[in-house]
């Protein structure tokens, strides 16, 4: 989905290419919003499928029901009334104490639990998720408690999975993950808003989670069905429109062809699509990590050894590096930042960034 703080720009620029440039653009969403009052004048828009409601009703896989305000506590006993089921959140630290609710259910039983966050680094989240989908398979009883990183392509298959109150863009996505192989007559999302302190909405997704649940208490199931996501993005980008949050950097007006004003430089500068507030700190887990991180040391690195130890990166904002920085646990290696005591992070829930202090909830969004 565009990002909304972008949408006009990103349309405008798209309109351009189409009636300037002879290109074809085909957008292409899940959770499809009404786009015509955002883009050039007259400009023909087509709708590829004939009948949407009608493949909609064939494709339908799921059935979403909103179960209203739950404590940490409530949600994970509803998660273990089933076989297996897949949790998704919206923080980072929200996913951390719910691992560890968990985890205290079953003291020392073997049983497949899995947290993911972008607190593990992406070759070790591969390793998981290849873990989880082998087990499934296998018939196995799986718990997954996740950001919304896995909402992202992920191609996973649980027959009933938990969302915490997000936009309905974010919570259909949700929805893909269950059912997804058409096992079952219907898969079930259940939609909560949680009631702990620790899923205190993300202040970022707080304007969405409310335009979603006004959409939900006004139309009920349909809320997720085309009439829902209509609904949803009428209201979310005139809302958004009003308050010029469609340009939030008024990247518009450093175009005037009559002035001959193209600032392309300044757009650029301004189009950012994640802030720079973040720095990534490398996790040598393994062998090939700690060789890549000794040419960082010898100065004998190249292009490719960032590239592969991106793969052992993790992303933390601000406040979390300070605290990390504050206990001595990370070193600049020749610009880059390495966890050099590897009991800062845990396999199950990733780099340790929670523990001894009660961090806020907006610094721990994915």
């Amino acid at each position: 989905m565009l990002p909304k703080q972008y949408l006009s720009p990103s349309l405008y620029a798209i309109s351009e290419l189409v009636v300037n440039y002879k290109v074809t653009a085909v957008l292409c969403s899940a959770t499809q919003p009404r786009i015509t009052n955002y883009i050039y004048k007259d400009l023909p828009l087509k709708e590829i499928i004939e009948n949407p409601l009608e493949l909609a009703q064939k494709l339908k896989r799921v059935r979403y029901q909103n179960i209203g305000g739950k404590s940490n506590e409530e949600i994970i006993s509803l998660l273990l009334q089933h076989e297996s089921g897949l949790l998704i959140v919206n923080s980072r630290r929200h996913a951390y104490t719910l691992q560890q609710e968990l985890k205290s259910r079953f003291d020392n039983q073997a049983v497949n639990l899995f947290c993911l966050s972008t607190l593990i680094p992406p070759i070790e989240r591969s390793k998981k998720i290849s873990a989880i989908k082998e087990k499934l398979q296998n018939g196995e009883r799986v718990y997954v408690i996740s950001t919304q990183l896995i909402e992202a392509g992920v191609d996973i298959d649980f027959p009933i999975v938990f969302r915490c109150i997000s936009g309905i863009d974010s919570i259909i996505q949700a929805g893909g993950r269950a059912n997804r192989e058409g096992k079952h007559s219907l898969g079930c999302v259940y939609v909560f808003e949680s009631t702990s302190e620790s899923g205190k909405t993300p202040r970022s997704l707080g304007n969405t989670a409310k335009i979603a649940k006004e959409v939900i208490d006004n139309l009920g199931d349909r809320a997720f069905e085309l009439e829902g996501i209509e609904k949803y993005f009428d209201i979310l980008y005139s809302s958004s429109s009003e308050n010029g949050f469609l340009d939030e950097k008024n990247i518009l007006d450093e175009f005037e062809l009559e002035a001959k004003k193209l600032n392309f430089k300044t757009v650029s500068d301004k189009f950012k699509i994640i802030d720079d507030n973040s720095s990534n700190i490398i996790i040598p887990l393994d062998e090939e990590a700690k060789t890549l991180v000794a040419q960082l040391r010898e100065n004998t690195f190249n292009r490719m050894t960032i590239r592969k130890l991106s793969h052992y990166s993790v992303s933390v904002y601000s406040g979390e590096f300070l605290k990390l920085q504050k206990e001595n646990v990370i070193e600049n290696i020749n610009g880059s930042y390495v966890l050099n005591n590897l009991h800062y992070y845990k396999n199950d829930t990733g780099l340790e960034v929670f523990s001894g202090e009660n961090l806020n909830a907006e610094s721990m969004f994915l």
